[in-house]
């Protein structure tokens, strides 16, 4: 069976930096650049293409050569496509350091999909649904508008609240409907236990670079990518099989 992916894929530029630019008029060097495909969402459905699983991936993209860039990549990895047209395909400027650090800039953004490119869509949209065996709704207005439709699925669902706080009113409707979250580390060690996570956390991190196979004592549902546990009860961080 399929995982059903919907969110945001986008065309990034890359420039390595010895250090992140301080908030000062100056100059920097690049140690390097590069373009490639990117969005958390595109970055799952690579990561299960090449787990050898098959994503099904909704995402918008413009008319333009970025657009073309990102079909061509995702398509050659694996990643079967349901595209909505947007007005601009999604652009990022990341700069980064040898050791992970990160200032993303957006240099433009899809939108929503129109009232037509939705009405083009909304048949293998809702067939990829029903056939997936779990559904992965990321942090995007198009996929905000599928919650509704994919809740009526049955599948499991799963989100990636990225640093959520418990607060952002636009993220509540995904961790109400999903039964597994993604949480980066960041401002918060773990999910925050509001209500909508019925008690305890249940946050889970796909090791998306993992060996093929290979699972985590909790595994990730019906879609089977390896996985591991953030920590639970006490904080303690539960041991891999």
């Amino acid at each position: 069976m399929t995982v059903f992916i919907a969110g945001p894929a986008s065309w990034n530029r890359i420039v390595l930096l010895d250090r992140l630019p301080d908030p000062v008029p100056h100059m920097q060097f690049a140690l390097a650049e590069h373009e490639t495909v990117g969005g958390t969402s595109a970055g799952k459905a690579l990561g299960l293409a090449a787990l050898g699983r098959r994503p099904v991936l909704h995402t918008l993209l413009g008319e333009d050569a970025e657009a073309a860039r990102i079909a061509e990549a995702l398509r050659g990895a694996g990643v079967e496509l349901i595209t909505g047209a947007a007005d601009a395909t999604e652009r990022h400027l990341n700069l980064m350091t040898p050791a992970g650090e990160r200032v993303s800039l957006y240099l433009s953004a899809p939108g929503e999909a129109s009232a037509a490119s939705r009405a083009r869509t909304a048949a293998a949209v809702t067939a990829a649904m029903a056939d997936a065996a779990a559904i992965v709704l990321d942090l995007a207005a198009e996929a905000r508008r599928l919650i509704p439709e994919a809740r009526r699925t049955g599948r499991p669902i799963w989100t990636d609240v990225h640093d959520y706080d418990g607060t952002a009113e636009f993220a509540r409707p995904f961790v109400a409907a999903s039964r597994r979250r993604v949480h980066e580390r960041g401002r918060h060690r773990r999910p925050p236990a509001v209500p909508a996570y019925r008690g305890r956390p249940r946050g889970v991190a796909c090791r998306v670079h993992a060996r093929r196979g290979r699972r985590g004592r909790g595994g990730c549902g019906r879609a089977r990518a390896p996985c591991r546990r953030r920590p639970g009860r006490g904080g303690r961080r539960q041991r891999r099989r």
